[in-house]
């Protein structure tokens, strides 16, 4: 049987899979219900199945939740259905699996990584909404599958089934890995599981990403940069308050600051080369108590996106600067919170030309996308791929009407599933035949 038989004979359970994921989001260190999932499906297929503290260092995690959150998780999960041993050796962020299935005779190790946590948006309830409709849409409050993650977890469980099915036909070892917390940028659940050095011995990993700005079934495969590093920082600019009718007897913070967001814009605009790539975006600003009231205080938050390093360290520097140049003009005090998140997602160009070799023998020549551009947005793949050779994907979801990604309204075009699971089957079967 084909790879692609062996995923339409299976459609429907594979939909009735990804639907159950989506109906149970589970933010980033607490996807408790999704792990003990995957790792019970792992296990009935045959898989060794590390996870928690085996496959993760626990001194890389950042950003965990409270005991007190965790432990509410746990115990919802639980009565969710989820296996309770495996909450527990999951408990208190420790929710990420390697699965390894050692196939006969001697041959390479490859790794493919999905990520499971879910975004804070509270979905779309209109009929139109199709997991609305179907009536699987987020039963969680403020949690929702906005980002594709279900099906990322969905593909690679089917993807390790047509594996166990074909094993006799295998050469080496695969290595299956399910991650926690990839949404938050300055807390990547990526760098846990490289640190712990359960993937060492990975010749290549592969990576995929659903994508609307693709049109369905479609695969983007760019070689180089394709997704930008991911900063975040957060300004204090402090004056000093006075009435409204009497602003020379204050320092006004917001003056200030529409001066340094002006400055900042400027930054990018004027010394940066237009032909490389520099997004500065500040998203929250916040200052004021009364409108008759000259603002004492305002604190801006937001994030720097770019692919080179010395680009990234040159932003860092500038922010500080101006801050100074700032305070030196409007005699305010102002301090800079600069944090590095993930690095650039850079693919190795052999690893993705093996890959659209197999996108076109098993898919179609016509599903093959390359994108002419890298996206600003950022992904913790990037961790994998500073340590090991390979490549990430974008599977392609675009339709009419389809919102971007992190939208109440976001949802797949169900077909990829059997698109996403064919690519990732045949990459990794392909990979592990015997060498002549």
């Amino acid at each position: 049987m084909s790879v692609k038989d062996f995923v339409q004979q299976r459609r429907d359970t594979l939909i009735a899979m990804r639907r159950d994921f989506h109906m149970y989001p589970e933010p980033a260190w607490l996807e408790y219900r999704s792990a003990a999932k995957v790792a019970d499906t792992l296990i009935s297929l045959g898989y060794d199945v590390a996870l928690g503290a085996d496959v993760l260092d626990l001194d890389s995690r950042m950003g965990l939740p409270s005991d007190e959150v965790m432990k509410a998780a746990m115990d919802r999960a639980i009565e969710e259905g989820a296996n309770s041993e495996l909450v527990e050796k999951m408990g208190y962020g420790k929710t990420a699996i390697v699965a390894t299935m050692k196939f006969g005779g001697e041959g390479p190790v490859v790794a493919f990584r999905v990520d499971m946590d879910s975004n804070d948006v509270i979905e779309a309830k209109e009929d139109n909404h199709v997991p609305t409709k179907e009536g699987f849409r987020s039963c969680h409050d403020k949690a929702m599958h906005a980002c594709g993650h279900d099906s990322h977890i969905a593909i690679l469980l089917g993807t390790a089934a047509i594996l166990q099915s074909i094993k006799n036909q295998l050469h080496g070892t695969v290595k299956l890995v399910f991650q926690p917390s990839e949404e938050e940028a300055l807390n990547p659940g990526a760098q846990g599981i490289v640190d712990s050095g359960i993937l060492d011995d990975v010749d290549e990993i592969f990576g995929l990403h659903v994508w609307p700005q693709l049109p369905v079934g479609t695969v983007g495969l760019k070689k180089g940069h394709l997704m930008a590093a991911s900063d975040h920082f957060l300004v204090h600019i402090e004056g000093k308050s006075t009435h409204g009718a009497e602003p020379h007897n204050g320092i006004d913070a917001i003056v200030a600051a529409a001066n340094w967001i002006v400055n900042v814009e400027s930054i990018v605009a004027r010394e940066t080369n237009p032909m490389e790539n520099l997004v500065c975006t500040i998203g929250v600003i916040n200052g004021g108590d009364r409108y008759n009231v000259g603002c004492g205080d305002v604190y801006l938050e937001g994030t720097c996106r770019t692919y080179e390093p010395e680009k990234r360290d040159y932003i860092e520097w500038r922010l500080g600067e101006s801050l100074q140049a700032l305070d030196m003009m409007f005699k305010t005090k102002s301090t800079l919170d600069y944090k590095r998140g993930h690095g650039a997602t850079t693919n190795d160009p052999d690893a993705i030309d093996y890959a659209t070799s197999i996108v076109e023998k098993y898919l179609g020549k016509e599903a093959v996308v390359h994108p002419e551009h890298p996206s600003m947005a950022a992904e913790d793949f990037s961790a994998y791929l500073q340590k090991i050779k390979g490549a990430f994907l974008w599977l392609g979801t675009g339709f009419d009407g389809n919102p971007a990604l992190h939208n109440a309204g976001f949802t797949i075009d169900e077909t990829i599933l059997e698109s996403g699971i064919t690519m990732m089957a045949a990459i990794a079967a392909e990979y592990l035949q015997p060498k002549q």
